[in-house]
């Protein structure tokens, strides 16, 4: 959106059209990449989170990046959920 351009011409940064979140599991870890990495994504662009969601497997139900990718980033509406697959979602910049 218009945010995410200014954002990027203030740091003579690119928009891009993939970004693959997987680093600091923690709550405010992710609510950091988020925070950064959400504006810089192009409208149809997509962001990939691993560990977002919790699996048999992997049950990590309580881990701070699956609380915040339910409560904050499944509920923005400038992104669309695509898949979930694993412990991965997808989701799409829509505006």
């Amino acid at each position: 959106g218009a945010k995410a351009g200014a954002i990027a011409s203030a740091n003579n940064w690119p928009l891009v059209d993939f970004v693959f979140i997987d680093g600091d599991h923690s709550y405010e870890g992710l609510r950091e990449d988020w925070s950064v990495w959400r504006e810089l994504v192009k409208k149809g662009g997509c962001v990939a989170l691993h560990d977002s969601v919790a699996t048999v497997a992997r049950p990590i139900h309580d881990a701070g990046s699956v609380r915040f990718t339910n409560e904050v980033i499944l509920t923005d509406n400038d992104f669309k959920l695509l898949e979930q697959v694993d412990s991965l979602s997808i989701v799409r910049r829509e505006t």
